[in-house]
């Protein structure tokens, strides 16, 4: 979005995030302290650096990618000391493949 568009005040609508990948990295870019989600960040590193660039992600590794979602959804709705977050809010931009998927990784941890 252009500063000319934000200053009049008309917002383009966000890209819809359709991967595991890009929810980790669109919610890491809401935490004002990169330190505080490191750890979180150190583990999604470990299991990228196993994919090859620009070839497919494995199944594997989506499990792995939305548990760090998780983590860091924590953070940014009862730790960011900066910002105030909802679970709506954080999750408003996912395609519905990726709610879903996110749904059935949850499921086993409500118990």
């Amino acid at each position: 979005m252009s500063w000319l568009s934000r200053l009049a005040g008309k917002e383009e609508p966000a890209a819809e995030i359709t991967s595991a990948l890009d929810l980790v990295i669109y919610a890491a870019g809401l935490a004002s302290s990169s330190q505080a989600i490191d750890t979180t960040l150190q583990k999604v590193r470990l299991i990228t650096a196993q994919v090859q660039p620009g070839g497919p992600m494995p199944a594997a590794v989506e499990a792995p990618l939305l548990q760090a979602y998780l983590d860091i959804e924590q953070y940014l709705i009862y730790n960011e000391p900066l910002r105030s977050f909802t679970k709506e809010d954080l999750r408003r931009r996912l395609s519905e493949t990726l709610r879903s998927a996110l749904a059935k990784h949850e499921a086993p941890s409500r118990s």
